[in-house]
């Protein structure tokens, strides 16, 4: 969804909307949206919208919590966090390790269904919504009991990459009380759609992990012409091809490990898919089911590359 206008994206939003209308009247559930206001969070390079007469609580950040803000409306509690990832760790891969362990804590309190969004910026973000066990000790818990009193708590939360493959995970969430569940989730939902970040940039500080290792060739063969050091913003995929369009002047691969400019070569378990574009000819060689090295700009996860450099490893 990369490069919509602003006019698509509003045009995709009235679209959603109507669906929640539609919804109403054939006698499901409607949940009523709030006016919004903008929270521009500069330093990381995202915004999220949240409602206009919403109020404001700072959490301290701990541990690897860079940022936790909630916005108190009535009984409902929005809440964004950005969390660092493990170094060595693929930001999709902690996510997921995340929700699958949030997932199995639930099942103690009636289980949790699981939901996926993507965002007009193309950020997927994955969601779960379920009860929400009090715990006192949480930094949140102080403000869970005075929006919801003794009640019952629900909640909806997504998380989602806030920059490229190895960035922070930014953790969005509605909560409410039980009686209002449906509610709880949609909200969280437009929450997400509203969620976007800027393409393109690195604001992120560099994690510090090993460097990249050089790359010796083998014995005979013609040294590789990849830099030991990637250009800030870029990425190296290594893989094997799977399939070759060589009127697009594009291929399939199948990526097995990466390498970004603060991180040594990080294996992808399970392998990704990726469409890579070239702007050269390919070097001889190089077709179906060929081992490859492709570096170029940094797109994310499940976006497209166009690849500077292509090689036969």
């Amino acid at each position: 969804m990369r490069g919509y206008s602003v006019k698509r994206i509003t045009v995709l939003i009235e679209l959603l909307l109507l669906c929640f209308v539609a919804l109403g009247a054939s006698g499901a559930r409607a949940t009523q949206q709030p006016k919004t206001r903008p929270i521009n969070y500069e330093r990381w390079g995202f915004k999220i919208d949240v409602p206009s007469t919403s109020v404001k609580q700072s959490l301290p950040g701990e541990g690897a919590v860079e940022l936790w803000e909630l916005f108190t409306f009535g009984d409902l509690i929005f809440s964004v966090k950005l969390s660092k990832t493990p170094p060595e760790t693929l930001t999709a891969t902690a996510i997921e390790q995340a929700i699958q362990a949030q997932s199995a804590a639930a099942s103690s309190v009636g289980g949790a269904k699981r939901w996926e969004l993507e965002s007009p910026t193309g950020d997927l973000f994955k969601g779960l919504t379920g009860p929400l066990p009090r715990d006192e000790t949480a930094p949140d818990a102080p403000y869970l009991k005075r929006s919801l009193g003794s009640r019952e708590a629900y909640r909806s939360l997504c998380m989602a990459a806030a920059g490229d493959e190895s960035s922070p995970t930014v953790t969005l969430s509605v909560t409410g009380p039980k009686s209002r569940s449906e509610e709880v989730e949609d909200l969280a939902k437009f929450f997400a759609f509203g969620f976007s970040h800027k393409k393109g940039t690195e604001p992120f500080l560099p994690s510090l992990q090993p460097s990249a290792p050089a790359v010796t060739p083998k014995k005979g063969s013609v040294p590789f012409l990849r830099p030991a050091k990637l250009k800030k913003g870029d990425i190296e995929l290594i893989g094997r091809v799977e399939s070759i369009d060589a009127g697009n002047k594009s291929l399939n691969m199948v990526v097995d490990r990466i390498r970004m400019p603060h991180t040594g070569y990080i294996t992808l378990d399970p392998p990704r898919r990726k469409i890579v574009y070239y702007k050269k000819p390919l070097p001889d060689g190089i077709d179906a089911e060929s081992p490859i090295s492709v570096i170029g700009f940094n797109t994310g996860v499940g976006n497209p590359i166009t690849a500077e450099i292509v090689e036969r490893n």
